[in-house]
């Protein structure tokens, strides 16, 4: 009775001494700073490589190929999709849609939003608290509920903006039946939504900055507008480079208000380049040339994202 006894205990002993030797061996390797990095990356590579690069390897063979529907890919004709889309003037007007939008609208947002941001850096920190959790009200909203309500506003007989121009003694402006007063009406929209975000990274940006360099600038005897050129935008041009560039790629990608606003009209006139890439994919089913336009969108996105990057923060890629 006592061998069987002496034999479990050794078994015990045994599995026990495996398992903190498992353990130790666990913790050690851990511990070590590569080995714990590769153990977080490598999870995160496989799955982005699984919903994002198979996907766009994908739809360049894609744009490469012809696809039938009951089908699927019939034939390679190589470039004919890329032909097609170069010579099709509403691509063209829906790049030419798309930069307005871009460069109009994040240019209207950074202004305001650091006009916002500075305002805010002045004030207490309660205030200061509260005043921005009022303006990151518009940013939380779906961009679909952000375009049914500006949709109302801007309606040229019922909407409240119509009828405080018209109170002013203005005449209606026609929102939705021009091209010019339609793509305002958008960057009005996409103003209203984003201004908060971009006010909300600057004010992070401004507040790090120490006060003891504003201090000792106003010793030397600079002002304000010194102050701003000289200190504010060169320490904030690191925060300034990826606040617009985040905003430029969002703002390339606008489908949302135009397909709740405008619906692209009247006619094509404020049809983004991503609503007319839906309407080739899921109107017309020409898959071929929607995966033609996608990728050519990847590339532009990717070129102005490095140059506007380069321009801003004042370094390569």
């Amino acid at each position: 009775m006592s061998l069987v006894s002496n034999n479990v205990v050794s078994v015990n002993d045994v599995h026990n001494n495996d398992s903190k030797n498992f353990s130790f061996k666990v913790k050690r390797l851990f511990k070590k700073e590569n080995t714990f990095g590769w153990a977080l990356f490598i999870p995160s590579a496989i799955l982005l490589i699984l919903l994002g690069l198979i996907p766009t390897i994908y739809v360049l063979i894609l744009s490469f190929s012809s696809y039938d529907l009951n089908l699927g890919i019939t034939a390679i004709p190589l470039l004919d999709s890329y032909q097609r889309m170069l010579s099709d003037e509403r691509f063209w007007s829906g790049l030419r849609v798309t930069g307005i939008m871009v460069f109009v609208g994040v240019g209207l947002q950074f202004v305001i939003g650091l006009s916002i941001a500075m305002a805010l850096q002045k004030m207490s920190g309660w205030v200061q608290a509260f005043i921005t959790s009022i303006l990151i009200i518009p940013m939380l909203m779906p961009p679909v509920v952000v375009g049914s309500l500006w949709k109302m506003l801007l309606r040229q007989r019922t909407g409240s903006v119509s009828y405080i121009i018209e109170s002013l003694g203005f005449n209606a402006i026609p929102w939705f039946e021009s091209s010019f007063w339609g793509i305002c009406s958008l960057i009005i929209a996409e103003v209203w939504e984003w201004t908060p975000f971009v006010t909300v990274i600057l004010l992070a940006g401004l507040l790090a900055i120490p006060r003891s360099v504003y201090e000792a600038a106003e010793l030397d005897g600079a002002n304000k507008w010194t102050q701003f050129w000289k200190i504010t935008l060169p320490m904030l041009r690191p925060i300034i480079a990826l606040t617009i560039m985040l905003r430029v790629i969002d703002a390339f990608k606008s489908f949302d208000l135009v397909l709740v606003m405008t619906r692209g009209g009247p006619g094509s006139g404020t049809e983004s380049i991503a609503y007319y890439t839906y309407i080739q994919g899921f109107t017309y089913l020409d898959f071929s040339l929607t995966a033609a336009m996608s990728i050519a969108q990847l590339l532009l996105v990717i070129i102005v994202g490095k140059q506007l990057w380069k321009m801003t923060s004042g370094s390569e890629v």
